[in-house]
């Protein structure tokens, strides 16, 4: 999103918002692992045109349940993003009942996005 900065005319201010969980399974479909650690500020910087400022980065996710290896790997990665001036915004997922087709038990799962 750019807007007008009204203080210094020509340059527009920029502002980032990220979908987590949907850039962290489309990289991992693109190449597996390898881009996972994709820094958000450099990414953003780059796509800047001349006439443009960034005044924030907004990244939007969700705590990973019942996986403790992944959560703290998000946690690592979290933390490595918020160094870089980005801002976290953490949700929660929507919990979804499946009944088994065979034998009626119902159990609790969080769908991927997407």
């Amino acid at each position: 999103m750019a807007v007008c900065d009204k203080s210094n005319p020509g340059i527009e201010r920029v502002g980032v918002y990220v979908d987590g969980f949907n850039l962290y399974y489309g990289l991992r479909d693109l190449g597996g692992r390898r881009h996972l650690w994709l820094d958000l500020h450099a990414m953003a910087t780059r796509l800047l045109r001349p006439h443009q400022r960034l005044v924030a980065i907004s990244y939007f996710t969700a705590t990973i349940l019942n996986d403790p290896p992944a959560k703290a790997r998000q946690e690592a990665y979290l933390a490595a993003t918020v160094s870089r001036g980005v801002q976290v915004v953490m949700g929660r997922f929507q919990e979804q009942a499946v009944r088994c087709h065979s034998c009626g038990t119902i159990r609790r799962t969080y769908p991927r996005p997407g």
